[in-house]
């Protein structure tokens, strides 16, 4: 009698808990799901390209400052450790397919501080010394 009631208590148990979870698995969305409908998101798209283009600009100047030797070595270095930090930034942003206000905001900040920092030491006479090429 004990393992009869046992049982259907189990048994029970397990019916009434598979409907309420099969019920939860139809409103989860899965990330590629996410990501396909924010990328269907014109804003997102919109910022997406402005964070990436700003990012491909700074790093021409950062080649530039050094073609002309406006940038040494060590300032250049840190210059791409810098954007190398922002891309990640952007990257784990963007990783769910989606860049609300606060995150483009901050990254935004960032380029800023970063477009002021490339202004600043490619403007420092400091010089690289030209290589000659003869």
């Amino acid at each position: 009698m004990k393992k009869t009631i046992a049982l259907l208590s189990i048994a029970t148990l397990g019916v009434i808990s598979v409907p309420a979870q099969a019920d939860h698995d139809t409103h989860e969305y899965s990330r590629a799901d996410r990501i396909e409908h924010y990328q269907g998101n014109k804003q997102f798209r919109n910022r997406a390209n402005r964070i990436e283009q700003r990012l491909v600009n700074q790093r021409f100047r950062i080649r530039d400052g050094i073609a002309s030797g406006e940038l040494t070595r060590k300032e250049a270095k840190r210059l791409r450790k810098q954007q190398r930090r922002i891309s990640r930034l952007a990257r784990s942003f963007m990783y769910d397919g989606y860049l609300d206000r606060y995150e483009f905001s901050e990254l935004k900040n960032k380029l800023n501080r970063a477009s002021q920092r490339i202004y600043r030491l490619k403007h420092n006479n400091r010089v690289q010394y030209a290589r000659h090429h003869y």
